[in-house]
């Protein structure tokens, strides 16, 4: 009888580890594309992190590869499966993030002094971050920025945002992700953020995309 329920309760200890193992292999899913984004958005979660330099915040947030594709799913009215998997072939390739920009809860580029400030800001936002922006794996090898897009809100928007993104390929072999963010017209310096690529490479994803 001992034996009995010593055999039921290891067979439980041992189904509870298996569970927990598993879960812990498999990425979080979401079905819901707001809660997905509140959860990279939640520095604890490890996809985002915001630095506080000269009164600007600089905010870097992981986009997952499902992410990428739902925005671009949501702005057509009908899509396929041939497309989902070409939208995902599309994105696979890189890491992507959203750079932030803001002062005092506003775009930091309206805050600054002077039209002639704000004008070459502006040309620097959309045209020469591939001159401050770089990655560093922890071998010492060096990323350049790949793709990026500069949304130009015209002051509707709580920060200025890019869209910036990195070879995936290339940084595959490292443990650790460093994104350095040089100083490009606000005061704040050069800034770094790391991540770890294993985290990024088992980010959550939307359910619906697969």
């Amino acid at each position: 009888m001992q034996k009995q329920l010593f055999n039921k309760s290891y067979l439980s200890i041992l189904l509870m580890v298996i569970t927990i193992m598993l879960s812990c292999n498999h990425p979080k899913s979401f079905t819901n594309k707001n809660e997905l984004l509140s959860y990279l958005n939640k520095g604890s979660n490890g996809y985002s992190q915001e630095i506080l330099s000269n009164n600007v915040s600089i905010k870097l947030t992981y986009q997952p590869t499902s992410l990428m594709v739902q925005n671009e799913l949501d702005e057509q009215v009908q899509f396929s499966k041939k497309v989902i998997d070409s939208l995902q072939k599309k994105y696979e390739g890189s890491y992507y993030f959203h750079l932030e920009f803001s002062k005092n809860g506003k775009e930091a580029i309206r805050q600054m002094d002077g039209f002639t400030d704000y004008s070459v800001l502006l040309q620097t936002l959309a045209f020469q971050m591939g001159d401050h922006i770089v990655l560093t794996t922890h071998q010492k090898d060096t990323v350049a920025l790949g793709d990026y897009y500069f949304d130009q809100t015209y002051g509707m928007s709580s920060s200025n945002r890019l869209l910036i993104s990195f070879d995936r390929s290339v940084i595959k072999k490292s443990d650790k992700l460093k994104i350095h963010i040089g100083e490009c017209g606000f005061g704040t310096g050069d800034v770094k953020f790391e991540f770890e690529r294993d985290r990024l490479d088992n980010a959550p994803w939307l359910k619906q995309l697969n």
